[in-house]
């Protein structure tokens, strides 16, 4: 897992707290699928949602949680895995195996679902929900997990894996590149002036800005790497809800999208809106996500996960 350690009280609590909260903020920012008809809200007042006052911060800016995930995907991978890179403790096969098994499988099951739904709301409204592109090239596209390597035509399926996609090229870039260049600093500031120079002559794209965040994570820990240790002051009790909530924010932010289109699909045989500005839908549909988050996490994730490791060993 490569936002754990191998030892399962080797764990960053500041950092997995921060994850879920971005996670958070993701969903709220995509709370607004419930008012599109096709790929546009209708009729949206966006300080109309559920605590708009407490949330709004997420409900305006939400979309900047991907850049935080960057920021934190390159913090962890740099603390866990530079040393043993480098030093050539762990090899391609290990770490790639490592990165399919926490990656995949989820990825592989929810790309079929929404396939199911999308094709049924489809056949009710002839158009998709949200995401318009489930064609035969994008669904392809997603199942090798390059749905937003420029190649598509736009988002698909289950739209928020562009970022997972995204990242993908980054753990190749992160193991290939300390292997080649070692691990240094001015690698990593090499790389982020690069990115930065990319928006200087209008040459950017989202691969690049993940790339960027996630190497400005990575300078994090070589400036901060004395500060950046586990947490063993912290109650256990306190530990296990931080470490819970860590370890549900990739299950849920691939579980979140398929909901939607669940709850939209069902509302829509009932023949009645979706009340998504009523605060218990808010809760219902964030209790159900998380709930079906840490359900997934534990119950489907973990076990094949083992299986994986254990069978490519």
């Amino acid at each position: 897992d490569g936002f754990k350690g191998s030892n399962p009280s080797d764990k960053l609590l500041g950092l997995e707290f921060v994850r879920f909260v971005a996670a958070f903020a993701v969903l709220l920012w995509h709370y607004q699928h419930f008012s599109f008809i096709a790929d546009m809200p209708v009729n949206f007042v966006i300080k109309n949602q559920p605590f708009y006052s407490v949330f709004w911060m997420f409900y305006e800016y939400g979309f900047y949680g991907f850049q935080l995930f960057w920021v934190l995907s390159g913090m962890i991978f740099f603390f866990k895995y530079k040393e043993l890179v480098s030093k050539k403790i762990i090899g391609a096969r290990s770490f790639f195996v490592l990165r399919f098994s926490r990656l995949y499988p989820l990825h592989l099951v929810t790309l079929l679902f929404v396939c199911l739904l999308q094709s049924l709301y489809f056949l009710k409204y002839n158009y998709y929900f949200v995401y318009q592109y489930n064609d035969l090239k994008h669904f392809f596209l997603q199942l090798f997990l390059a749905s937003h390597w420029g190649f598509q035509s736009g988002l698909s399926f289950n739209g928020p894996v562009w970022s997972i996609s995204v990242e993908v090229i980054v753990y190749f870039l992160f193991f290939f590149g300390i292997r080649i260049f070692g691990s240094s600093i001015l690698v990593n500031f090499v790389i982020i002036a690069l990115c930065a120079l990319s928006w200087v002559i209008k040459f950017h794209s989202l691969i690049i800005d993940s790339i960027g965040f996630f190497y400005f994570g990575g300078c994090l820990v070589f400036l901060l790497k004395s500060r950046v240790k586990n947490d063993d002051h912290v109650a256990q009790k306190v530990r296990n809800i931080v470490e819970t909530l860590g370890s549900i924010t990739y299950s849920s932010y691939l579980l979140h999208f398929p909901i939607q289109l669940f709850i939209a699909l069902f509302c829509g045989y009932l023949n009645r809106k979706i009340p998504f500005y009523s605060d218990y839908f808010f809760f219902a549909f964030m209790g159900t996500t998380f709930l079906a988050g840490y359900l997934v996490h534990h119950k489907f994730e973990k076990p094949v996960q083992s299986w994986i490791r254990s069978f490519l060993k």
